[in-house]
Parts: C-alpha cells; structure tokens; sequence
C-alpha cells in the first residue's frame, strides 16, 4: 500500500481513485475496501470525494484489490 501511495504521489496527484476489493465474501470485502479508502485519504491527503469503493464477491481464485485511477 506505501508503494502504491507513493507512485500516486509522484505520478498520478489529483486524479480521483477508484478502489475495486475482490474477496471471498462481500462483507471481507467491504472492510478491506473501507481500511484501504482510509489509508489513501491518510496518505494522499484526499478529500473524501475523490476517492470510491467498490466490493466484490469472487472466489478465493481472483482475489485482489484494484486501484483505478480514473482519468477524466
């Protein structure tokens, strides 16, 4: 996550982000995706309206986060 935060820094600062959380179960995946919204507001100094969430169920196989950043 420090990684990812800090090519965001360096490369990609203003542009709004999308956080894609696949887990096994949707509920996992919600708290993932809030932990991860949190830390990225933090680490960014975000508002929170730049930043989503999306969580979804998936099996163990395609677990994984998605970090977009969504270029207008």
């Amino acid at each position: 996550m420090r990684s990812a935060a800090d090519l965001i820094k360096r490369r990609y600062e203003g542009l709004p982000i999308r956080v894609e959380v696949y887990a096994s179960e949707k509920e996992l995946a919600q708290e993932q995706a809030r932990f991860i919204e949190r830390y990225l507001i933090s680490e960014l100094m975000l508002l929170p309206q730049d930043i989503s969430t999306d969580s979804l169920r998936t099996p163990c196989t395609d677990q994984r986060v998605e970090i977009v950043l969504v270029n207008r």
